[in-house]
């Protein structure tokens, strides 16, 4: 897991929040910049007449800053360790985490947090302002949720896997199709292609380490994923370009599908984007013919990859 990372939250957020309180002199990071959800969480939720203070979602704010040393910490994995983490650590399957398994989790994964920083979190997720936090609830706090875009998109690459439709894809299938050049980590520079695959494969490696994932189980993962991703657009390139899902527009469409010459009975030749492509051997021209058959393609005479 590395070094660990000794930290106090409150000493982060007062030193990017000026005027928050002396909540501590100690600062171990960086001053990070407010995102825009944190900056629209301090404007005036209405008008206000001059010389009013603006109401503030201080809870927002640290729950935001947590995101980030998440994130800093485990990179575009950084959330999806972290639930896998306090899954492995509820061992009576009650789906809740208390304070002293939120220290135990967050020392886990190699971050350190002092007891008043844990409990000054707890508060935030929990505005009931109780102990202990649901799992779904903390989860949903740190990471948001997707939008309708981005699980659509989720779905469709989940569906390419699932062939049988049985909700239920092997690792192996998962393993052959997996284009590990488009992993976020590899994309942003943080990992190598020979790492990101084992990597990512061990994201699925959980509690019950069936050599399978489940609908349910992806899905989480690319929420997971998702929290570590601003812009929608970027979203849609990297999950297409990944799973091999032809279309999107603009720059959001996809790159990374084969892409062969045909030559037709006519004579006439076109450059066709294989649609669905994962696992395909292009040597196997039966393969091939059948596939771009299915794509509305006839009188097809010779093929060739293009590069």
């Amino acid at each position: 897991a590395g070094n660990r990372t000794s930290t106090s939250l409150l000493s982060w957020i007062s030193s990017a929040y000026p005027g928050t309180g002396n909540l501590s002199q100690q600062q171990k990071l960086p001053k990070p910049s407010p995102t825009k959800e944190q900056f629209e969480a301090q404007q005036p939720t209405a008008p206000s007449q001059a010389g009013e203070p603006a109401q503030v979602d201080f809870s927002k704010i640290i729950v935001g800053e947590f995101k980030k040393l998440i994130l800093k910490r485990g990179g575009s994995h950084g959330i999806h360790s972290l639930g896998r983490t306090f899954q492995l650590l509820d061992t009576n399957r009650n789906n809740v985490i208390s304070s002293n398994e939120m220290e135990i989790g967050l020392n886990r994964l190699g971050l350190h947090m002092a007891k008043k920083d844990i409990d000054v979190l707890m508060r935030a997720i929990d505005k009931n302002g109780g102990k202990v936090v649901t799992f779904d609830e903390f989860m949903v706090a740190v990471r948001g949720d997707v939008n309708d875009r981005r699980l659509k998109l989720i779905k469709k690459a989940f569906m390419a896997l699932d062939r049988d439709g049985s909700g239920i894809v092997d690792m192996k299938d998962i393993l052959a199709s997996f284009d590990v050049k488009h992993h976020p980590d590899v994309l942003q520079g943080n990992l190598k292609e020979d790492k990101a695959l084992e990597h990512f494969l061990s994201q699925f490696d959980g509690i019950d380490k069936d050599g399978s994932v489940t609908f349910k189980e992806f899905v989480e993962y690319y929420k997971n994923i998702s929290a570590s991703i601003d812009d929608d657009d970027y979203f849609e390139l990297m999950i297409r370009n990944a799973w091999h899902m032809s279309g999107g527009q603009g720059w959001c469409e996809n790159t990374a599908n084969k892409r062969i010459l045909v030559t037709f009975n006519n004579g006439k030749q076109q450059v066709i984007g294989l649609e669905s492509d994962l696992g395909l051997d292009i040597k196997d021209r039966s393969a091939v013919m059948k596939l771009l058959q299915k794509q509305g393609l006839e009188n097809v005479r010779t093929f060739k990859a293009t590069g």
